[in-house]
């Protein structure tokens, strides 16, 4: 599936940034102390990391880099590879927690 750039009618292909979102998400959460992912946690909104983690990973995976497919906006990228780790993070959470009730 792909989505178009209407101001130069190329397409997005939905499904390689997907798979490049969970795998830099998957990096990214490899990589993060106990006190990134107690302020990613604390403050899940990833427009509040924009010039922090944000920018780390703009910096790291995006900027001058071959992705194997078109991103027109890495601020909107890279916002949505944060959601995807405090998305981790959180489910761990929720696991870590169902673990401590038995």
């Amino acid at each position: 599936m792909f989505d178009f750039n209407p101001e130069k009618g190329i397409p997005v292909f939905e499904e390689e940034q997907k798979k490049f979102t969970n795998e830099i998400a998957e990096a990214c959460s490899s990589e993060l102390t106990d006190e990134d992912k107690k302020a990613l946690l604390d403050n899940p909104d990833p427009i509040d990391h924009h010039f922090g983690y944000g920018m780390h990973t703009r910096n790291r995976y995006l900027h001058n880099k071959k992705l194997g497919f078109l991103a027109f906006d890495k601020d909107k990228l890279s916002a949505q590879i944060v959601e995807e780790i405090v998305k981790r993070l959180q489910e761990g959470t929720d696991r870590w927690h169902a673990n401590q009730s038995n």
